[in-house]
């Protein structure tokens, strides 16, 4: 009873241990790599050239939109943080205009000063 067992479990380990060198690539190019259009056939080879220009144009374009969404990205923190320093300013001069209040009255006071209750309209 004990043989077949260890036998079944070394043999489920070699096995487990086994699937990760397996799944290695081996030497040749990987998917990104170009490819090598002077060891193609001269039929195969408009193809092959082909392939390389769209793979660049591919780049290309990725690069072009990665700078516009860094560019974006810039201008919405640059927004950001104008946004920020604006409602900075107005909680300090909310504090200082409701300096002198306390407790429930400060509450209040600090609402209307900066515009009112959370989700609440702005009065014009």
């Amino acid at each position: 009873m004990k043989k077949p067992f260890i036998s079944l479990a070394t043999g489920l380990v070699a096995a487990v241990l086994s699937l990760p060198l397996a799944a290695q690539p081996g030497p040749g190019r990987g998917p990104m790599m170009k490819p090598d259009c002077s060891k193609v056939a001269e039929d195969k080879r408009a193809l092959c050239e082909k392939e390389i220009a769209y793979r660049e144009d591919m780049r290309k374009d990725r690069e072009a939109h990665r700078k516009e969404m860094s560019a974006e990205r810039e201008k919405m923190r640059g927004e950001r943080e104008a946004r920020r320093a604006e409602q900075k300013a107005a909680m300090a001069q909310a504090q200082a205009a409701c300096k002198d209040k306390a407790g429930p009255d400060r509450k209040t006071c600090l609402r209307e000063q900066m515009g009112g209750a959370p989700g609440e309209q702005k009065k014009q």
